[in-house]
């Protein structure tokens, strides 16, 4: 047979288009497409779940950084709110966001716990946590008060009475 009447002999004027698909391995928009990027055996195409078998024996759910952690604060909003106050070139890493989270959940923990408490002694029967509870269990933990040095809209100041002022008192005349 000539090489003018085989397909797969190279022409005069170079590849066909059937010819460049049997050479790149593809299909030139014919029909389904090979694997797509750099991978490194990972089945057909980008698939949601599976391995290469692509079955529901594969199957994981989404499990967020939050719940891998055993936290409840948002660990990705917060790695997303670390990265918008770097500078260009900047990078920050996972484990930060981690840290920043547990962090702020147990102050978080820490204060309505007090906040609770203070509640809980100014009257049994409250059911909310209003500001004033909130500025009480800052002001009466020294820890607390130094960390958070702010004005709590409507949380009044804290009872203090001097020592002077208070009321002397008077001693019994029942000596001999």
């Amino acid at each position: 047979m000539s090489a003018i009447g085989d397909p797969l002999a190279p022409s005069i004027a170079g590849n066909t288009a059937d010819q460049a698909s049997i050479v790149s391995g593809g299909t030139r928009g014919k029909g389904k497409r090979g694997a797509k990027g750099k991978g490194k055996g990972k089945g057909k195409g980008k698939q949601a779940f599976g391995g290469k078998t692509g079955g529901k024996a594969g199957k994981h759910a989404y499990v967020s950084r939050s719940a891998r952690a055993g936290l409840h604060f948002p660990v990705g909003r917060i790695h997303m709110r670390l990265k918008e106050g770097l500078l260009r070139k900047q990078r920050c890493g996972g484990s930060a966001a981690i840290y920043c989270a547990a962090l702020l959940e147990y102050l978080t923990a820490e204060l309505l716990e007090l906040a609770g408490h203070a509640a809980k002694d100014l009257d049994p029967e409250c059911r909310r946590l209003k500001p004033r509870h909130l500025l009480l269990a800052i002001r009466g933990d020294d820890e607390l008060g130094k960390v958070v040095d702010a004005t709590i809209a409507e949380g009044g100041v804290v009872p203090y009475l001097h020592d002077a002022l208070d009321k002397k008192k008077k001693k019994k005349a029942g000596g001999k």
